[in-house]
């Protein structure tokens, strides 16, 4: 079994880079919620012809700079700090109207703020961890696990299994597995029957155990989930052995 140090490089990477294909699929991730956050600062009749013509022009480099520069270690710092400033500018606006706001529009502006920072501080933790694994160092963790993902969503790969969950608790999804050599288990979870992946965690061969019952469906533990009585498919190969 492989150190544990080794398995959480691999699966921090993992799960990087499927938040950051998640990023890049949300608009908002993009600098648009900033840009709508300046149309409401707009209805603002004093704020300063710099900031009117200054914001828009910064947010529309920042996305050409996204775009251009997209596998830059840095790129994805841009986002989270367009939309800090629309935010910004946008409280600012709201604060200092010359009539006071009503309870619903003090509960709307709390709502808003507490929102939009919760969601630049995910896109910072995103950015964060991407500038990390994009490091020198960890070149053998990116190229580990980008073969593994071509693995997982090659339909035609005989050394993975997988299973279907629909229900209201755990979602509508499938999962699919792969063991490594004995040393590792690569599970990723995609949205149901396709391949359009959703997360992707790395688990060491003891954290993972697949058991047959007499129905023929299976029982599977990994880290705290329990799936039971699952149909388990393509479960024919030599790799799975250890599994039974």
């Amino acid at each position: 079994m492989k150190p544990s140090f080794e398995i959480k490089r691999l699966d921090m990477v993992a799960k990087t880079k499927v938040g950051v294909e998640t990023y890049w699929s949300n608009p908002f991730c993009s600098g648009f919620l900033g840009i709508w956050l300046f149309i409401r600062a707009l209805d603002d009749k004093g704020l300063p012809v710099v900031i009117s013509w200054g914001y828009p022009l910064l947010v529309l480099g920042a996305l050409i700079a996204m775009f251009v520069w997209r596998n830059h270690r840095y790129t994805l710092f841009i986002a989270p700090l367009a939309w800090a400033v629309g935010l910004l500018i946008w409280m600012s606006s709201e604060l200092r109207r010359d009539y006071p706001m009503s309870t619903g529009n003090w509960i709307w502006f709390g709502f808003l703020v507490v929102f939009s920072i919760s969601f630049i501080c995910c896109l910072s933790i995103v950015a964060t961890r991407y500038a990390v694994i994009k490091g020198e160092s960890w070149g053998r963790e990116r190229d580990q696990i980008g073969c593994w993902l071509q693995t997982l969503m090659n339909s035609g790969s005989s050394n993975v299994a997988e299973f279907t969950v629909e229900n209201f608790w755990t979602g509508h999804c499938t999962y699919r597995l792969m063991n490594f050599e004995d040393e590792y288990w690569v599970i990723g979870r995609f949205k149901k029957r396709t391949y359009d992946l959703a997360g992707c965690s790395i688990f060491a061969s003891n954290e993972v155990s697949l058991d047959p019952l007499p129905s023929g469906k299976w029982t599977i533990h990994f880290g705290k989930r329990v799936f039971s009585n699952v149909i388990l498919e393509q479960i024919g190969h030599p790799a799975w052995a250890s599994a039974r």
